[in-house]
């Protein structure tokens, strides 16, 4: 099949995807009085919050460097990663009934629960945008590698979500088992504490940790108005990429027997 043909195919999915989509932000704000406020006031309090009770260790400075924009950098795209692995490792039990009934492709449901992540945390991203000019964030050409951040992160939630919702079909338990080890992984990167004060001797366990190099590619451009470095990039990338594509294969691998598991 040429790849126009391939692309018209899977058009139809696309467009399931975008329905999913809609729907999905349409119910999670249903009959909030706010609305999509919550997109700024959720987030906004949550930095208020964290802001305040770690500002004793890592100081309450703004500008360049401050850990509030070391928590705006670093904060939301972890919020992004972890809402597309916990809510993708259900995608396929959640949507059981719509799996039975309609023959699409199996890969529209952690996708979409990865674009719906992916969407809150631009919405909030936005939103937050104009607050943190207050804290002293200085744009500089660097912002632009942002897209790239973006992509990276989303790469590879969509991977875990996707690998982890074939676990979670075969191995029920495993749903807790995911959101006990990304409450874990939360504590041990550079989320609450600043790329600045991991100690020395600490930074090559750091390092090992894939979430180092993810975020980075926020934290450097936002907090500190500078490029990451070159070696974070290209790891970045390649985390996306591999993450992508193992998830893909596993979806590819285990498509047809997923049904009958459920």
């Amino acid at each position: 099949m040429s790849r126009k043909r391939r692309l018209q195919a899977m058009r139809p999915a696309f467009i399931l995807v975008s329905n999913f989509l809609r729907q999905d932000l349409a119910l999670k704000y249903r009959r909030s009085v706010l609305g999509f406020l919550w997109s700024l006031l959720n987030p906004l309090l949550m930095l208020v919050v964290m802001t305040v009770a770690f500002s004793f260790l890592f100081g309450r400075g703004t500008g360049p460097g401050s850990f509030s924009l070391h928590l705006f950098a670093c904060l939301l795209p972890w919020q992004c990663l972890f809402a597309c692995v916990v809510q993708g490792s259900r995608s396929f039990l959640a949507a059981e009934k719509f799996i039975r009934q309609v023959p699409i492709p199996i890969w529209v449901f952690p996708l979409r629960h990865s674009l719906f992540a992916l969407t809150e945390y631009l919405l909030s991203s936005v939103a937050l945008s104009l607050i943190i000019w207050f804290v002293g964030l200085v744009p500089t050409t660097a912002l632009f590698i942002l897209p790239l951040s973006v992509l990276c992160i989303f790469g590879f939630g969509f991977g875990l979500a996707a690998m982890s919702g074939v676990l979670v079909v075969y191995f029920r338990d495993a749903e807790h088992l995911v959101a006990v080890i990304l409450r874990a992984w939360f504590y041990l990167s550079p989320v609450l504490i600043p790329f600045t004060a991991i100690p020395p001797h600490l930074l090559p366990v750091f390092r090992l940790n894939p979430a180092y190099y993810l975020l980075q590619m926020f934290d450097s451009p936002i907090t500190h108005g500078l490029f990451p470095p070159l070696e974070t990039i290209l790891v970045s990338i390649a985390l996306g990429f591999v993450s992508t594509l193992l998830g893909i294969l596993t979806l590819s691998k285990f498509k047809d027997d997923i049904v009958f598991r459920l």
